[in-house]
């Protein structure tokens, strides 16, 4: 058994604990379903389970299960399934931009179907043989979540850095008849995917609407590690604001042949041709949000009303810096110009350049310990240092491994981490909620 379905923990009291499983058992089958991963254990939660089989010290046993109970009454939690790794050498993939020195998980380059169901991992799908494409079809793993970068077949091997890769528009047109829904990914590439390619990319995807539920369209990320790698030019402001216009000849096209758009650009490409993004308004979830699609809207949900009952004073008078990188000071500025008109609060915006990936890395996600660290001894007269919460990793680790505990050790300054919207960060700022020491 290659990737054992060991059980970590048991609920008590659920059907596993009243059929005599243990932590260590390794799950083989619920009724008939062979368990293999966690989506097998979430396909057969609904169906009525007579026996489990499991292993157990190299014994092969069955519990045999009351017929009331539900394999959703199951109770266990099962190691986590090992992620399948890239077979790809894509021209821009930026862990191979990273330096060296970084923790071990950084370099590992996850393509795994599962973790995009799952998680909303981007896949290229070069590696999914007939029996994963099957499983995705019969499993209903829907949305998936697809880089596919240029349709054109010669120009994704290339990009891809894999000659060998399967057709993915035929791939894609099998998902839609199969009602498998999908968002794609295009990373743009100046003079290499755009003009011709890119509106051939367009064309070629629009038909798979609505099994395609997005198209968003991000930056190229350049760090200053680019070792021994083909050359690439960033998206500069001038690009930006020119393809911004040219984007929305071809949003305003889908919207009058579907009915609606599809097709979206990151909020990075706004930023950099200093124009405000799109509010999405008409949006309940914003499509592709970790993507950087509509981040800048979903801070300011809710803004404009919480404005209406901000106090005209605070007391005792407070100085707080807002710690982002240069694409995120342009998305604060609006919240922190309005935020100075409350006498007494000094809020200001401390920009942190990246020293640790290079000064092309703009945005707030790919911050470091210790340039933050640094930003901070360069600026130590505030009351309360705000960090975006999304400089961390799921554990609370930034990009070099220190936490925010750290800094606030190596700096002396108190820190906080801010989540959620900009309406739920005005009680921080304006005092009204009281800030944790994190040490």
């Amino acid at each position: 058994m290659n990737d054992p379905c060991v059980i970590l923990s048991v609920e008590k009291g659920s059907m596993a604990d009243k059929a005599g499983i243990e932590s260590g058992d390794v799950l083989l089958k619920i009724g008939k379903t062979p368990i293999n991963d966690v989506i097998d254990l979430m396909f057969c939660a609904s169906d009525p389970a007579s026996s489990i089989q499991y292993i157990r010290n190299g014994v092969r046993n069955t519990a045999i299960i009351p017929s009331s109970e539900r394999a959703h009454q199951l109770g266990v939690r099962i190691k986590d399934f090992k992620p399948r790794s890239c077979n790809n050498r894509c021209v821009f993939c930026f862990i191979h931009q990273l330096p060296s020195g970084l923790r071990s998980s950084l370099y590992f380059k996850d393509e795994d179907y599962r973790l995009s169901f799952l998680c909303g991992n981007y896949i290229t799908a070069t590696n999914l043989s007939e029996k994963d494409i099957r499983r995705i079809i019969n499993r209903r793993l829907s949305p998936l979540y697809v880089s596919v970068h240029a349709t054109n077949p010669s120009l994704r091997a290339k990009l891809l850095g894999n000659p060998g890769i399967p057709n993915i528009l035929r791939l894609l047109r099998r998902f839609k008849r199969r009602a498998i829904r999908f968002h794609v990914q295009i990373v743009l590439m100046p003079q290499i995917n755009d003009g011709e390619f890119l509106k051939e990319t367009i064309a070629d995807l629009e038909p798979l609407f609505p099994s395609l539920l997005s198209i968003a369209i991000v930056p190229v990320g350049l760090t200053d590690h680019r070792r021994k790698l083909p050359r690439l030019l960033a998206v500069t402001p001038e690009y930006a604001l020119k393809f911004i216009a040219l984007m929305k000849k071809e949003q305003n096209r889908l919207r009058s042949l579907y009915g609606e758009n599809f097709l979206f650009l990151s909020d990075e490409f706004y930023l950099l041709a200093e124009k405000r993004p799109p509010s999405y308004s008409r949006y309940e979830e914003i499509p592709q949000l970790e993507n950087g699609i509509g981040m800048v809207a979903e801070f300011y949900r809710g803004f404009s009303r919480a404005s209406s009952r901000l106090p005209l004073k605070v007391n005792p008078s407070r100085k707080i810096a807002l710690v982002t990188a240069s694409l995120g000071k342009k998305a604060l500025r609006r919240f922190v110009i309005r935020m100075n008109k409350i006498k007494g609060l000094d809020l200001y915006i401390l920009t942190v350049p990246n020293k640790l990936l290079g000064a092309g890395v703009t945005v707030s996600g790919l911050m470091a310990g210790r340039d933050i660290v640094h930003a901070i001894k360069t600026h130590p007269n505030f009351d309360l240092y705000i960090l975006p919460e999304n400089c961390l990793n799921p554990d609370g680790v930034l990009l070099d491994d220190l936490t925010p505990s750290d800094i606030q050790k190596q700096t002396g300054r108190r820190i906080f981490v801010a989540s959620g919207r900009a309406s739920d960060l005005i009680p921080y700022v304006v005092g009204k909620k009281e800030v944790a020491r994190i040490l």
